[in-house]
């Protein structure tokens, strides 16, 4: 039985494509975004399911050496 995508031709890479400006009306600094405004978000309590899977992503890490000795 053939393989029919073994024959598909494979597309050549075109080099040429034509290059956009990026446009200037958008190149402003009121449209740049503020780092400096930005809201970050507060720290919050783990949770259980989280605790858990760092306890079992720790215990892994832990038996994974003990395992090759």
């Amino acid at each position: 039985m053939r393989d029919p995508l073994s024959e598909t031709p494979i597309p050549a890479v075109d080099g040429t494509a034509p290059v956009i400006p990026f446009p200037s009306h958008l190149a402003r600094p009121s449209n740049l975004p503020r780092f400096a405004e930005a809201q970050v978000a507060p720290r919050r309590d783990e949770t259980l399911v989280e605790k858990l899977n760092r306890a079992l992503a720790d215990i892994a890490s832990i038996r994974r050496p003990l395992e090759g000795m």
